[in-house]
């Protein structure tokens, strides 16, 4: 009877155990939006899969003139507004890369749906001023981010397609 109970309890264990670790595999740590991985696994069982990826510009520039500490709280900010945006569209929202999001349905819509949601979402991180309590406590009141977007709706090689048009879009 005490070997069914210990066989019991470990089994618990271990299936908790799993569970936790998966959760870990498929998150981003710093924004808790799905991540790059999520992202593939999914576009892979999407039938229709629709990608639109967002990239922050001049990341890089931001992170050296404020620090790694605002630049973390600004990530987690554009995370939120985008994890609201992707509810509100039931869309999933991820963090790809660290300044990089997608969000992602299965969905035979046409077009017409994501030109009006790229145009919201242009609409809602174009020029986007955030304020950002820095490791002090001071407030940083006016930092503008900008924003470029990409999106592909073809079923075949969504990601690689959704990525040369944010490239695409970069360049330009």
């Amino acid at each position: 009877k005490r070997i069914v109970s210990d066989y019991d309890e470990l089994k618990k264990d271990s299936v908790e155990k799993i569970a936790y670790l998966s959760e870990k595999l498929y998150i981003d740590p710093m924004t808790g939006l799905l991540n790059k991985a999520a992202l593939t696994r999914d576009v892979n069982e999407y039938k229709y899969p629709k990608v639109i990826l967002m990239d922050i510009d001049d990341f890089g520039k931001m992170n050296d003139y404020y620090g790694k500490y605002v630049c973390d709280q600004i990530l987690k900010q554009m995370a939120n507004l985008i994890k609201e945006f992707a509810k509100n569209e039931n869309m999933k929202a991820y963090c790809i890369e660290a300044d990089r999001f997608a969000l992602v349905e299965d969905s035979d819509s046409f077009i017409d749906r994501y030109e009006d949601m790229v145009e919201d979402l242009i609409e809602i991180f174009k020029g986007r001023m955030l304020s950002i309590v820095d490791e002090d406590g001071r407030e940083i009141e006016g930092i503008e981010i900008h924003s470029t977007i990409g999106f592909a709706l073809d079923s075949d090689q969504t990601l690689r397609k959704a990525t040369i048009a944010l490239k695409t879009a970069k360049e330009q």
